[in-house]
């Protein structure tokens, strides 16, 4: 009898692969590849960490986090809404975009255009400005960043 070593690689998504990160080529809006690549860190880096942090006590001191299967949690989550002063004000929205442009900016690694093209250097201000100036971009590379799958090779199952 054959002893197998179980692979955990092959089964998990490791921090390390998320560290490392992963490309993703973006495409523009009419559909078509554009041949840049973005280089992204999985959403458990430890590049990544601090900025989830405060994304996750944000959705739950929001109420966003609070499940409401049954009344304890519907009053938790009436209560945190009651807190916020005036729900309609935009203001909740706009502390999650700006807590979700820190973490895209906090997972973007690195950038390359096509072969015969530049731009701006990847550093986190051009970061920031350009998935501003196109949330089509930012929908795009917050999807990415989020896609566990992007950061393990899953081998063929028979």
């Amino acid at each position: 009898m054959t002893n197998k070593t179980f692979d955990f690689d092959t089964n998990f998504v490791s921090v390390e692969s998320q560290e490392k990160g992963s490309e993703f080529e973006v495409i523009s809006d009419a559909g078509k590849k554009t041949g840049m690549f973005i280089r992204l860190a999985g959403p458990d880096s430890p590049r990544r960490k601090r900025t989830q942090a405060r994304l996750k006590d944000f959705y739950l001191k929001s109420g966003i986090g609070v499940p409401k299967a049954d009344a304890v949690n519907n009053r938790k989550a009436r209560r945190a809404l009651a807190t916020q002063g005036d729900r309609y004000s935009g203001e909740t929205a706009d502390q999650f975009y700006e807590l979700r442009m820190d973490d895209l900016v906090a997972a973007t690694i690195s950038w390359r255009y096509p072969e015969g093209f530049s731009g701006p250097d990847c550093t986190p201000e051009n970061a920031a400005d350009l998935y501003q100036k196109h949330p089509t971009l930012f929908e795009q590379v917050a999807g990415a960043a989020d896609d566990l799958d992007r950061f393990t090779t899953r081998s063929a199952k028979p």
